[in-house]
């Protein structure tokens, strides 16, 4: 083996083990995630326009260390808040409920978040977001 090739390896070598040991010291577990798993409506049709919505949205969180909620906040495209629900309880891996009931405004697109705060904290940056296109108005009978 050539002299160059063995001190790439060298080097290689040396500089895996060093983000090894180093990765080794950090003991802080997975970042907290909340992910919506599925919506009613599902979001595969557009909503209307005028028409009264029944939101439904399961969430499930990981990597929680301590006590945490969830709520939900529907808001139109230009970002007026439609509706939503108070946070409640969650706990690491368990499906959530949250249902808010909604009158779909004249806009472009309706969009749902549901923000995790921890402890006693109403600030986070821990969110899921879904949008659902919305098209005019029903034809009058």
């Amino acid at each position: 083996m050539n002299y160059d090739l063995r001190f790439l390896l060298t080097t290689a070598a040396w500089s895996a083990l060093s983000i090894g040991l180093l990765s080794c010291g950090n003991k802080q577990g997975p970042s907290p995630t909340v992910s919506i798993q599925s919506t009613f409506p599902s979001g595969e049709e557009p909503l209307v326009a005028g028409d009264s919505l029944a939101l439904e949205v399961i969430v499930r969180a990981q990597g929680l260390s301590g006590p945490s909620q969830v709520g939900m906040v529907v808001q139109s495209a230009d970002g007026k808040i439609l509706g939503g629900c108070e946070p409640i309880s969650i706990s690491n891996g368990v499906l959530t409920r949250l249902a808010a009931t909604i009158s779909v405004p004249d806009t472009t697109t309706v969009r749902v978040f549901t923000p995790m705060y921890f402890g006693n904290s109403d600030k986070t940056d821990v969110l899921d977001i879904r949008s659902f296109k919305v098209v005019g108005k029903r034809a009058k009978e």
